[in-house]
C-alpha cells in the first residue's frame, strides 16, 4: 500500500506498526495546506485527517493518533482544534475550537498535554484519551511543559517577571515558590529537581514533604556539630575524672 501521490513532508511510525504520513494537500503541493494520512499495513486500511494549514501528528504508546489542526496559515488561532483517531475502533474525536498550538502524549498514553494560546498568553491543558479536559495550568507569557516517566506533568510559567512551576500528578496540583528564574528536570523515578534563583530543590511525590537540598545539608551539618560537641564534652569530663583519681592516689615511698 502507498500514500496519496501528493507533496510528501514527513512520516512517523506508531509502536504497533502504523504509519502517519504528513502530505501537502493543496494545489501544486501547497505547503500551506496539509493532511495526515494513516496507513495500516496489517489491515490494509487508511484514514485521513481534516485538511489544515498545519497538522502535526503525535502517536500514543497504545497507537492512538492526536493531531493539532490549524485550519489555515493566517487563520485566527482560536479556530484550532485537536483530532484524535483510534485505529482500534475507527473512531475520530474532535475537541472544541480554541488556540491549540501542539500536543504531546504522556508516557502511559492516558493523557494528552496541549499548549494553548489565549488573549492573555499561553497555558497547558491536560486531556484524557477521550479528549475530556482534566486540568489547566495558570496563564503565562512563556510556558514550557515536560512529562515525567510516570506521567506527571511539570509546567514552568513566566509572568510579570516571575517564574514558578505547577505540577499535575493526575489527582493533585503542586506549585513551587515564585522566583526570578526557574529551571527543572524529572528523575527516572518521577521526582522533581528544580532551581530557583541558584537554590537547588528536590520534591518527592507520594505524600512525602518536599525539602530543599540546602536545608538537608544544613540539618546534617548541625547533627555532626552536635555530635562533635558531645564527644568533646565527654572527653573533657573523662579527663577531669582521671586527674581527680590520679591526685587522690598515694605515692609509693622509696
Amino acid at each position: 500500500m502507498s500514500s496519496d501521490k501528493r507533496g510528501y513532508l514527513e512520516y512517523s511510525w506508531s509502536k504497533d506498526g502504523k504509519l502517519a504520513v504528513r502530505l501537502c494537500s493543496g494545489p501544486c503541493y501547497d505547503v500551506n495546506w496539509q493532511v495526515i494520512q494513516v496507513l495500516d499495513p496489517a489491515s490494509n486500511r487508511t484514514w485521513r485527517s481534516s485538511e489544515a494549514g498545519f497538522a502535526k501528528p503525535s502517536w500514543s504508546p497504545e497507537g492512538k493518533l492526536a493531531i493539532v489542526i490549524w485550519p489555515g496559515s493566517d487563520s485566527d488561532y482560536n479556530e484550532h482544534w485537536i483530532e484524535l483517531y483510534d485505529p482500534a475502533t475507527g473512531r475520530t474525536l474532535k475537541t472544541k475550537k480554541k488556540g491549540y498550538m501542539f500536543a504531546k502524549w504522556s508516557p502511559d498514553g492516558k493523557k494528552l498535554a496541549a499548549m494553548v494560546r489565549c488573549d492573555k498568553g499561553f497555558y497547558v491543558e491536560v486531556l484524557d484519551d477521550k479528549l475530556d479536559v482534566l486540568w489547566n495550568s495558570s496563564i503565562g507569557q512563556i510556558t514550557v511543559f515536560k512529562w515525567s516517566n510516570d506521567s506527571k506533568i511539570a509546567v514552568r510559567i513566566e509572568r510579570d517577571g516571575k517564574e514558578w512551576l505547577e505540577i499535575y500528578t493526575g489527582s493533585t496540583t503542586w506549585r513551587s515558590e515564585e522566583a526570578t528564574e526557574v529551571a527543572f528536570n524529572w528523575s527516572e523515578g518521577g521526582n522533581l529537581a528544580y532551581v530557583t534563583d541558584q537554590e537547588l530543590n528536590v520534591v518527592k511525590f507520594g505524600g512525602i514533604t518536599s525539602q530543599t537540598i540546602i536545608e538537608s545539608v544544613l540539618i546534617a551539618m548541625l547533627g555532626v556539630c552536635l555530635l562533635l560537641v558531645a564527644l568533646i564534652r565527654y572527653r573533657l569530663r573523662k579527663g577531669s575524672a582521671t586527674d581527680s583519681i590520679s591526685g587522690e592516689m598515694p605515692h609509693e615511698q622509696t
